[in-house]
């Protein structure tokens, strides 16, 4: 389980804004679809990459252990 800090939901809102404004932009018809597309799929990695659990807390993960 990843918790949310004040650093993390401000990168979120962005995200969710740059989609908003994203969507708009196709709704306008100011961009293409394949335009749409393409940025669609950089913002969903980038929210991907926010929200995704990092390696250094996952408690499956063994550490070192002592013998």
């Amino acid at each position: 389980m990843k918790f949310v800090d004040n650093n993390m939901f401000d990168e979120l809102f962005k995200v969710s804004i740059y989609r908003d404004i994203t969507e708009q932009l196709f709704e306008h018809k100011l961009i293409t679809s394949r335009e749409y597309e393409k940025i669609s799929r950089r913002i969903d990695a980038m929210e991907d990459d926010l929200i995704k659990p990092s390696a250094e807390i996952d408690q499956h993960q063994r550490k070192r252990t002592a013998l």
